[in-house]
């Protein structure tokens, strides 16, 4: 997607750069250890939007000065090396100005031109049941210049149904021809096998949508519905009887943990089904799936009532009032298969030892997305933090090398209590190797060959087996409190890093699974495949294992709710579904 001319302008502005670095003597390399796969970062967005985007780095002092293997290395220097490169910047922008503005310009006519001999001339996605997954997607269209529009009627595209009222369509034949394809087309062939970053750029699955591209030799106007321009936040309503026995409202909602949370937080009881069940509503007949949230409205409905009306409102969520607890089928609204639910008071682990990118996104999405209350407690102050202040701990990936035997303790007295412990990447072997868990990591296996290979080839064939970053599928038990929210059984998730598991000796321990063709968008070797969720008990707690955070960079908001479930319903996963135990076949 990126046009020849960006590598041309690349190339004769890096010809400034050198020169201005050759004079004041400073070391600097090309072409050697980045690459443009990943159209999210800062060097490659710009090039998807008529700029020319150039990546900079240079070794960091971390302090005033530093040994290196080039010597002394002083913060003076990191500064004169930061203005000489940012004055050549200035100055190549200056004397290349005409091509640059021609390149801006051609960029955009060019896009209509190449958008002319594709055969999709629209792609088509929807979020059946979750009207906010699609206002957020769209939102981030809007802000890039790109239209789309509400489908005006059905639409099968494979296997695939879109109905309207609830799917859009995007047209390829726009100026943003470019940025529209790399969001949503998929790729899984490379010509190399060696990534520094992310290796796609799908934005559909990260808001768990269903998508699909429209192939045609034109694009039939009757499809194009109302415009989605300045997309209006799904407000929810109150339907139901006007005295009320119970609200009940689905956890598919995106924003329902949030409204959920608020809720708890005021003081309201509430439930969540573990079971199905169908109630009437009106005159007809409602289904409410797994996860459903219900408060009793216990005879006072007044201020109940503008509760629910405000969380419905603010939410995006539609809440349902229940004027009996008799269930048309499925459990009855006093059963015991609704479960209660507590307040959680989660506590994220950050410092030292700590990804401080992955401990942000869970910070960024459970406070500022979700209204939650976080404690940051640093890892040094495991061994004398009241963890009984807490029903969730979050430790994502990292070392935990400041984390003694004391921490450790401290941490599995209070899972074996009762507390939710979520391991994510690389902490997930800490715990394991600590006995926090139970489980078995699995090796990573590189192919043997028999042939002989070059020493420098090395590097290459090593890095092919990592896992930058890839998309990938996964089979979800909705019925497992690990997968409320989920009507469909299978999601795509995102995966990073190799850290992976031995199926759990227990059946019902695995609530997500890797399907027998995983591979969605990027790149996989043929090794890496294996377990991605894995849930263990220990005495009256949980522990969930998440090898790759689900809040990836805070964008990936089709998996939220995996750690949000983790976080309000950790407690209710039964002990004998986690213990190393075998159920025979029937």
């Amino acid at each position: 997607m990126t046009p020849e001319s960006v590598y041309r302008l690349t190339a004769e502005m890096a010809s400034f750069h050198a020169r201005a670095l050759d004079e004041i003597g400073s070391l600097y390399y090309t072409r050697e250890g980045y690459d443009d796969f990943y159209a999210g970062k800062g060097s490659t967005y710009p090039d998807l939007n008529g700029g020319v985007g150039i990546l900079f780095e240079q070794a960091s002092v971390r302090g005033h000065r530093q040994e290196s293997e080039n010597g002394t290395l002083t913060f003076p220097f990191a500064i004169r090396n930061q203005v000489v490169s940012s004055l050549s910047t200035l100055r190549a922008a200056l004397e290349l100005r005409s091509r640059l503005l021609a390149h801006q310009r051609m960029f955009f006519k060019s896009a209509l031109v190449e958008a002319d001999r594709t055969p999709v001339r629209a792609y088509v996605f929807s979020a059946p049941g979750d009207p906010v997954r699609a206002y957020h997607f769209l939102d981030l269209l809007h802000q890039h210049g790109i239209k789309a529009y509400a489908l005006s009627r059905q639409v099968r595209i494979g296997e695939q149904d879109f109905l309207p009222g609830e799917s859009y369509l995007v047209p390829t034949q726009q100026p943003q021809y470019r940025l529209i394809t790399s969001i949503f087309e998929t790729q899984t062939s490379f010509t190399d096998s060696l990534f520094y970053d992310v290796s796609t750029w799908t934005l559909p699955p990260a808001f768990h949508l269903s998508f699909a591209a429209y192939r045609s030799k034109t694009l039939p106007a009757e499809l194009l519905g109302q415009r989605a321009d300045r997309p209006v936040f799904p407000q929810g309503t109150v339907r139901g009887a006007a005295n009320a026995y119970a609200y009940v409202f689905s956890w598919d909602a995106y924003y329902a943990p949030r409204a959920l949370y608020r809720l708890l937080k005021s003081g309201v009881q509430a439930k969540v089904a573990t079971h199905p069940f169908e109630a009437r509503i009106d005159s007809g007949g409602q289904r409410f799936g797994y996860g459903t949230v219900m408060i009793p409205a216990g005879g006072k409905d007044g201020l109940l009532r503008a509760r629910m009306d405000s969380v419905a409102r603010l939410d995006g969520v539609q809440v349902f009032a229940l004027e009996t607890g008799l269930s048309m089928r499925g459990i009855d609204v006093g059963s015991p298969s609704f479960e209660p639910v507590v307040r959680p008071r989660v506590m994220v682990a950050v410092g030292e030892g700590v990804s401080a990118s992955e401990a942000g996104e869970s910070w960024y999405v459970l406070e500022r997305r979700f209204d939650m209350d976080v404690s940051l407690v640093e890892t040094g102050r495991f061994r004398s933090v009241v963890l009984n202040r807490y029903t969730c701990v979050v430790l994502p990936s990292g070392s935990y090398r400041t984390v003694d035997s004391t921490g450790v303790a401290a941490l599995a007295r209070w899972v074996e209590d009762g507390g939710t412990l979520i391991l994510q990447g690389e902490a997930v072997e800490w715990g394991l190797k600590r006995k926090l868990a139970n489980g078995k990591l699995k090796s990573l296996q590189t192919p043997v060959k028999d042939e002989r290979r070059a020493y420098a080839d090395a590097t290459r064939d090593l890095g092919a087996q990592k896992i930058g970053g890839v998309i990938l599928e996964v089979q979800i038990d909705p019925s497992h409190p690990m997968g409320y929210g989920y009507a469909e059984s299978r999601v795509a998730v995102f995966r990073q890093g190799t850290v992976f598991l031995e199926p759990s000796e227990n059946p019902y321990a695995t609530p997500l699974q890797y399907t027998d063709f995983p591979l969605v968008s990027g790149y996989l070797s043929a090794n890496n495949e294996a377990l991605l969720r894995m849930v263990s008990g220990r005495g009256r707690g949980r522990v969930i294992l998440m090898p790759d955070s689900p809040m990836f960079r805070s964008f990936w908001y089709g998996t939220d709710k995996l750690l949000l479930n983790g976080i309000f319903f950790g407690r209710m996963i039964q002990p004998e579904t986690t213990e190393r135990v075998k159920v025979g076949s029937r």
